[in-house]
């Protein structure tokens, strides 16, 4: 029973991430960044963003203190500002975030305040749907990690390991080899399971 619900939430992560790819929210980095996460460092992607987001509010803050003075003139400031975000927000996958900050900075350099304040309207609004899709994403996925360390089902890898073990107490004329399921493919390379892709 447990095992359904964790499948359940998978599916309910995969179909998140692929509404925010069509959305044009986030691009394939964010799929690199989930590729560096493994057993060591199972709360990698989650980390990185959760300083994204924090060095973001910075930036937002900077921006719209730097927009709200009246006696404002420092563009070039606002460009150093804008480049951070931008690459920050690639870093992470952040498309629409990113380009937001592209359309601002050209804003910024053509000296426009009207267009800069609109933009930084945008900025916010499009950083506050990608902070909270990216904390429902983490919260499936932290769901789906506790009702699979609950679950009866044992992982892959227990499941090899007891295989291994009974291989080596079964007369190998008694055993069906068929059944016996690697940890390499045949090309020798390990399998990789991931819960993101299909």
């Amino acid at each position: 029973m447990l095992g359904l619900g964790v499948e359940r939430l998978r599916a309910d992560m995969n179909r998140l991430l692929a509404l925010l790819f069509h959305q044009g929210v986030l691009d394939e980095q964010f799929l690199q960044l989930q590729q560096l996460q493994d057993e060591s460092s199972p709360n990698f992607v989650s980390e990185v963003v959760n300083i994204y987001f924090q060095e973001s509010e910075k930036l937002l803050r900077n921006l719209r203190s730097l927009l709200t003075d009246r006696e404002f003139s420092d563009y070039k400031k606002m460009g150093v500002h804008l480049n951070q975000f931008i690459g920050s927000s690639s870093s992470i996958g952040a498309k629409r975030v990113r380009n937001v900050c592209v359309a601002f900075r050209v804003a910024s350099e053509q000296n426009n305040r009207l267009g800069c304040l609109r933009a930084l309207e945008l900025l916010e609004h499009e950083y506050c749907y990608l902070k909270n899709k990216l904390h429902e994403l983490f919260q499936v996925d932290r769901a789906a990690k506790a009702a699979s360390s609950c679950s009866q089902v044992p992982s892959p890898a227990l499941k090899q390991s007891r295989k291994a073990n009974e291989m080596d107490r079964i007369d190998p004329k008694d055993t069906d080899f068929d059944s016996f399921d690697p940890p390499y493919d045949w090309a020798g390379t390990s399998k990789k399971i991931t819960f993101m892709k299909d």
